[in-house]
């Protein structure tokens, strides 16, 4: 098994790094690049040839007789063919376990790669989760990535990320495992210095009056609340477009209206009230942890991790 691998020519742990970085950065001129300063050619030039060269003994040292491409040389720039993506995961899922496994024998902590929203992160697991993992692993070191939910996915598979907070909805048929379920509720937030008061709960022709900010683009959540108004004949009065949705929850505490998630509301003031709003529920999703159980083969506290930050 393994020890046709052990001091062999053309296989090492350096030319299985080498294949991953090409794999995470789309390339071996951008793996080369990476971390060097753009006027050092001399650098870039050298780096660009030793990972061209690692390739290309990882490919003989695996073709053996026959021809074995872990590049597709079809196009320019050169990618990694399906065999090479497939080996990159393989890599970077034993490199990140025994990375994991050195790192608790040394320093007695772990390492987690979580990929969310950028909403979840700092409404729900910043402020729930993260004390949770902390008290449970102290010394973790934690990285967040603001991710959208194909991104997530794409991480999970690939092996560059260890858990990722996303849509249920979402890993139908994915073979990924999940913890935990939070349900995601649109309401409709203002401040209560905005007059006159909203009755409880309120029609869509209440909200009209309001200055709405709103999340800028055609995404489904500003089609869904421009659709609301629609069906009353009304438009929204829309008076600031944002990026992301915690600029709208900052515009809040600016005295405009906005629909947020109900994740947002302990981070307002006491000065902000929500107001559940008929007709948002199409927005409603049901959130959840998931992870690739071949990851998890390789890094087992991954399970119990994902269990400390589903307990409720």
């Amino acid at each position: 098994m393994w020890e046709q691998f052990v001091g062999q020519k053309g296989f090492s742990l350096d030319r299985l790094a080498t294949l991953c970085r090409v794999a995470e950065h789309g390339g071996i001129m951008a793996a080369a690049r990476h971390g060097l300063a753009a006027a050092d050619h001399k650098a870039l030039e050298h780096r660009q040839s030793q990972y061209s060269r690692q390739i290309a003994e990882l490919e003989e040292f695996l073709g053996g007789d026959e021809k074995f491409a872990l590049l597709d040389r079809s196009r320019k720039p050169y990618r990694l063919s399906p065999e090479g993506e497939e080996l990159a995961r393989l890599a970077r899922n034993f490199l990140s376990g025994l990375d994991d496994f050195v790192t608790q024998q040394r320093a007695g902590s772990q390492r987690l790669v979580l990929g969310a929203g950028e909403r979840l992160i700092q409404w729900l697991i910043m402020p729930e989760m993260l004390p949770k993992l902390r008290a449970k692993f102290p010394g973790i070191t934690t990285l967040f990535l603001n991710r959208q939910t194909q991104d997530i996915i794409k991480g999970l598979q690939e092996g560059t990320l260890d858990i990722g907070l996303l849509r249920r909805g979402a890993l139908t048929g994915l073979g990924l495992e999940t913890a935990g379920n939070w349900k995601e509720t649109y309401h409709f937030f203002l401040s209560r210095r905005l007059k006159p008061r909203l009755p409880s709960p309120p029609s869509v022709m209440d909200l009209s009056r309001y200055p709405l900010a709103i999340l800028e683009g055609g995404g489904e959540t500003r089609a869904a609340i421009v659709r609301l108004f629609e069906c009353v004949g009304l438009q929204p009065n829309i008076q600031l477009e944002c990026s992301s949705l915690t600029q709208v929850a900052q515009a809040v505490e600016m005295d405009y209206a906005a629909f947020l998630p109900h994740f947002a509301q302990s981070r307002f003031s006491a000065g902000i009230e929500a107001h559940r709003v008929p007709g948002l529920e199409v927005l409603d999703v049901e959130q959840t942890l998931a992870w690739s159980p071949e990851r998890a083969s390789y890094r087992p506290v991954l399970r119990e991790i994902a269990k400390v930050l589903a307990a409720g």
